[in-house]
């Protein structure tokens, strides 16, 4: 089975001796045991309901690059409403508790990162792990991380192989005259809301392209497919996502949650 989903880079804004070691966290997590994330109100019965959240899977490495990481499966109670047909042929709106998981990956300088889902606010993962962890923390505790234009040319020029890159004009709005864009590229640039090039499905690499070079000096990089070595593409994106893939096939039960960690850290901990 092959998996491909999108990670979100944070990190927390304490000082280091304020920060949970990724061992004390693999500690802290106890797998057999949810605890309440809120209390809220069914939004169709009105009564009462308990949101409950855990993490699970866990696992811990050491002395692996200078970085200890630790690694669990953040499970929560989300709503998910639906429309249904009634006895009387009524459309209705119907609301049940689901449970939504999410990969996470947390580093021993703070930064971690974890699998965006469509049902879970960004803050919950961060909250989790402060909850566990006993941190003593405000509103303003963590960062959702970005990529600076600095550091996404950079993966650029250290990539082996680009198969797509997406443009928007220079945030600034400033005057492209005189940039190193051709005549024909300073044009569309300016005309354009946003300036998209693909390989599509084929081999081919955008990379040292001497057009493409000059873009990725000139406008602002939203977006890059990016590939080192035989892994698979890595789609780095200016708002601190990253997409990454890989292949279960051969995972057996026992080792599967190691697998995952190992594979996840190694792919996201280049761009950290």
């Amino acid at each position: 089975m092959t998996v491909r989903t999108t990670f979100r880079l944070a990190e927390f804004d304490l000082a280091q001796n304020e920060l949970p070691t990724p061992e004390e966290l693999a500690e802290n997590i106890d797998d057999d045991k949810f605890i309440t994330r809120k209390i809220g109100e069914d939004p169709v019965s009105g009564e009462e309901l308990e949101y409950l959240e855990k993490g699970r899977d866990i696992y811990y490495e050491s002395e692996r690059d200078s970085h200890n990481f630790c690694y669990f499966t953040y499970v929560t109670d989300t709503d998910e409403s639906f429309r249904i047909r009634n006895e009387n042929n009524e459309e209705v709106e119907e609301n049940e508790t689901v449970l939504e998981s999410s990969f996470v990956v947390y580093f021993d300088t703070g930064e971690f990162v974890f699998q965006t889902r469509q049902d879970m606010a960004e803050a919950w993962i961060p909250a989790f792990i402060a909850e566990v962890s006993d941190l003593n923390v405000d509103n303003d505790y963590f960062t959702r991380k970005s990529f600076d234009q600095g550091t996404i040319e950079q993966i650029y020029k250290r990539s082996d192989a680009v198969s797509k890159i997406s443009f928007n004009h220079p945030s600034d709005n400033g005057d492209l005259s005189g940039s190193s864009l051709d005549g024909d590229m300073e044009y569309l640039a300016e005309i354009c809301e946003g300036l998209t090039f693909s390989t599509g499905q084929g081999e081919g690499d955008l990379s040292g392209n001497s057009i493409i070079d000059s873009a990725v000096e000139a406008l602002e990089v939203k977006q890059l497919n990016t590939k080192k070595g035989d892994e698979n593409t890595v789609t780095v994106k200016e708002s601190g996502r990253l997409t990454i893939s890989w292949n279960e096939n051969d995972w057996g039960e026992d080792v599967a949650a190691r697998n995952r960690a190992q594979t996840i850290r190694s792919r996201v901990r280049p761009y950290l």
